[in-house]
């Protein structure tokens, strides 16, 4: 582990992604702060049972009343937020951690399906750059945006993350579809009944426009993009 990287605040570090970003983390020697609901996901507690987790439980609605989320002057390197559900959720942690000024950077994890609205026009060649922001959708992308409570949710994490870029440094990671131990979605499960029952069908992978990536190599990734940081060579926007 390269110095600098230290100590981790994480939004939703009980389920699937977050616990094995937890899990690589202690591996790592990084202290780690875990706020949750309390939910045990797959044997969770196991994980979050380490001497190197601090385990802090709060509701994401009540964020900012949330008591628990510094650790006396503590200043965490990097925040992640696997638990988001809409901007708000968003806003409240950033504001409750500029309150305190108990946080560097904060990333969120965000996805693909941000670009959607985009899709509509254009199906190959995507890059970075092609997100389209609220404000500058035309209406056609507006109504796909608005057409599925998933994707909007993410357009406005989004939206409220970036409106505190210059307050803090601010990361969104869009990430394509995740497989891999403790899936709570259990799309792999269901993926492989229904090729065992006969009534599921694998079409070639250059007919279709998706991408999967494994959990772990998720988490080993959004490590090396911290380190990266906390070691003094910022990525954009930071």
């Amino acid at each position: 582990m390269q110095v600098g990287l230290r100590t981790v605040l994480v939004f939703g570090g009980n389920g699937f992604l977050g616990l094995e970003f937890v899990r690589q983390a202690i591996d790592s020697k990084v202290a780690v702060t875990v706020v949750h609901r309390g939910t045990n996901y797959w044997g969770a507690d196991r994980v979050l049972s380490s001497p190197a987790v601090r385990t802090v439980l709060c509701d994401r609605d009540s964020l900012s009343s949330c008591r628990g989320l510094r650790a006396g002057k503590q200043v965490y390197d990097w925040v992640v937020d696997f638990s988001a559900r809409k901007g708000d959720d968003v806003d409240q942690a950033i504001r409750a951690l500029l309150r305190d000024r108990s946080a560097k950077a904060y990333m969120l994890i965000s996805s693909e399906a941000v670009y959607a609205p985009v899709l509509a026009f254009k199906r190959v060649g995507l890059t970075e750059d092609a997100y389209v922001r609220p404000a500058s959708m035309n209406p056609l992308q507006r109504l796909i945006a608005g057409s599925d409570e998933y994707i909007s949710n993410k357009i406005a994490q989004e939206a409220a993350l970036l409106e505190y870029n210059g307050s803090i440094c601010v990361s969104a990671v869009r990430l394509p579809y995740v497989l891999g131990p403790r899936d709570t979605s259990y799309r792999l499960a269901a993926l492989l009944l229904l090729l065992e029952a006969g009534e599921a069908s694998l079409s070639p992978a250059s007919h279709v426009p998706i991408s999967f990536v494994d959990v772990s190599s998720v988490a080993s990734a959004l490590l090396h993009l911290m380190r990266l940081t906390a070691g003094g060579s910022s990525p954009p926007g930071c």
